[in-house]
């Protein structure tokens, strides 16, 4: 028997009792019961199998979200994900598979949490099988005469840009990633106040491990509609770091244009202060279009000022959920309806600075109502295998996904 692990041993008893406040949850949403409650239950089964020069993979994923409505200003939500997945040969799934995959929960910003892997307790070298497991959404929303309350396990987003986002740094997922319907869910008290017709302030506390202020993270986010544009501001208390940033987004013509940008200064809340020569500036800049009923286009480019210029020198930022290495990148992508239930997807992301790139594709099949059949890959291209791109393994997948 598997035990289940938590990152602070005496929190056993309140994650316990969550976990079967969720439970309960799924199995009562939807059915009438004697206190008079509405809710719903629905959810999702995904098979991925994933395919490189070395290795295969199988990831099966099950979800299931209930939601449940107390009184009419008050909605709970809970949502529970289970992902066996099945090696074709002895790897950790870190050395590849994992990169292209959203197993577990993939934020630093709980409290408290079980151990995402919930079989086996311990690698072993001979072993082909894990079973992941997270609890990714808990929360109830309160509506409020002045505001809306959020409070618990619940998914925060922002950014306008659509290949890489400077200011969603609390739950990211990378260009690459296959499974990305569901934003990670995070543990947070958040308030959103509506301001006229198309503004809003947004003020929010973020939880990091057994909610030290050093992993934690504060944020104050305005929006607004003005001069024919949508654009927000937001300043960010994150793991000590400084952050403000925003983004712009309005029409040129018939295109849909988009800045988002992020400044950074680390350790500006830390006890030691800034230093000024750690600071950075990320931008994406871009510009879409529909081209026509069945072709859809868009080009973006992104300006990663920690990147370095010489490959020999590629480092990783994690703080700032920086991943990419170099310093300039152009993306290229969109997406041809072939039928109107096949839609052809694919997209040319650029290091500018090594020239390397990587290319990804992906079709899919509305198979039949709620069901999907999806194929495609990822490639990598470069000079040598010390560009970034280059150093990527060449992916291919195919999925199927039911919804319920």
């Amino acid at each position: 028997m598997c035990a289940m692990k938590l990152r602070s041993k005496n929190l056993k008893k309140p994650l316990s009792l969550a976990l079967i406040f969720a439970v309960v949850l799924l199995g009562q949403a939807g059915i009438p019961n004697a206190y008079g409650l509405e809710g719903n239950l629905h959810g999702s089964f995904k098979t991925f199998f994933l395919g490189t020069d070395e290795y295969g993979l199988s990831d099966n994923t099950l979800r299931l979200q209930a939601r449940l409505y107390p009184t009419d200003k008050i909605i709970v939500e809970t949502a529970y994900s289970l992902s066996p997945q099945v090696l074709a040969q002895e790897m950790n799934t870190a050395n590849g598979a994992d990169s292209f995959l959203s197993v577990g929960g993939e934020t630093g910003y709980r409290a408290y949490d079980f151990d995402e892997k919930l079989y086996p307790e311990q690698s072993s070298a001979d072993q082909n099988l894990a079973v992941y497991h997270n609890l990714d959404r808990m929360y109830g929303s309160v509506y409020l005469p002045f505001g809306d309350l959020y409070l618990g396990r619940q998914a925060i987003s922002w950014g306008s840009a659509h290949v890489i986002n400077p200011t969603d740094i609390i739950a990211p997922y990378s260009f690459s990633k296959l499974n990305t319907e569901e934003k990670g869910g995070v543990d947070a008290v958040r308030l959103r106040i509506p301001v006229g017709g198309m503004s809003e302030i947004d003020l929010g506390y973020v939880a990091g491990d057994e909610f030290s202020y050093a992993e934690s993270a504060l944020f104050a986010r305005t929006r607004l509609y003005a001069a024919g544009a949508d654009m927000s501001l937001l300043v960010m208390d994150f793991q000590e770091n400084l952050l403000i940033g925003g983004d712009v987004t309005r029409s040129i013509g018939g295109a849909g244009s988009w800045i988002e940008a992020a400044y950074v200064l680390p350790e500006a809340l830390g006890s030691d202060g800034a230093d000024a020569e750690q600071q950075y500036t990320t931008v994406s800049a871009g510009i879409d279009y529909n081209f026509g009923p069945k072709l859809y286009g868009y080009a973006e480019y992104h300006f990663n000022s920690p990147g370095k210029n010489d490959p020999s020198n590629y480092t990783a930022y994690t703080e700032g959920s920086i991943y990419l290495q170099g310093r300039h990148y152009a993306a290229i992508g969109g997406t041809y309806q072939l039928t109107p239930l096949i839609p052809v997807s694919g997209m040319v992301l650029m290091n500018i600075t090594d020239i390397s790139a990587n290319f990804s594709l992906n079709i899919d099949y509305n198979f039949t109502k709620d069901v999907y059949i999806s194929g495609g890959c990822y490639l990598g291209a470069g000079e040598s295998q010390s560009t970034e791109f280059a150093a990527y393994p060449d992916l291919y997948y195919v999925s199927v996904k039911l919804y319920f």
